[in-house]
């Protein structure tokens, strides 16, 4: 914001200097030789202090230009974090939905495991009972 405000500040001293010597080189006729060297004084030392100005304000325009380079810059970089930071959360949201993909895969894998452990129960109680019921009608048939 300095560097804005003596940005302008340069520029209106050029305009005012630029303005001083217009005025100054209207030599008058009838004006003496010393107020006319008196005024050749001043052109010159108003055109030295415009040169500087003018140098400043090349100055200011190269810092002005660096500073809008690196906003650029930073400006890309953001964008650069933005299209990261939504990168990541669609990741995580993938992630969290595969998680909850595979919880409920595991849940029906459990499910199936139990109804096979209960046919596999039901099968040997029923072998069992089957074994059993041999044996009696054998002891049975035997006598």
């Amino acid at each position: 914001m300095d560097k804005a405000r003596e940005y302008i500040e340069a520029r209106k001293q050029i305009k005012g200097i630029q303005a001083k010597l217009s005025r100054g080189s209207d030599a008058r006729v009838g004006t003496s030789s010393s107020d006319f060297q008196s005024t050749a004084e001043r052109n010159v030392e108003l055109a030295s202090h415009l040169a500087i100005t003018e140098n400043r304000c090349r100055e200011l325009d190269l810092f002005s230009s660096s500073a809008m380079s690196k906003l650029n810059e930073f400006s890309v970089l953001t964008r650069s974090l933005e299209d990261q930071k939504v990168d990541s959360e669609l990741q995580v949201v993938a992630l969290t939905t595969r998680i909850a993909e595979t919880e409920a895969l595991l849940e029906k894998m459990w499910e199936r495991m139990r109804e096979l452990e209960q046919e596999r129960n039901a099968a040997a109680a029923s072998k069992q009972r089957a074994e059993r019921a041999l044996e009696t009608a054998e002891a049975l048939s035997l006598e």
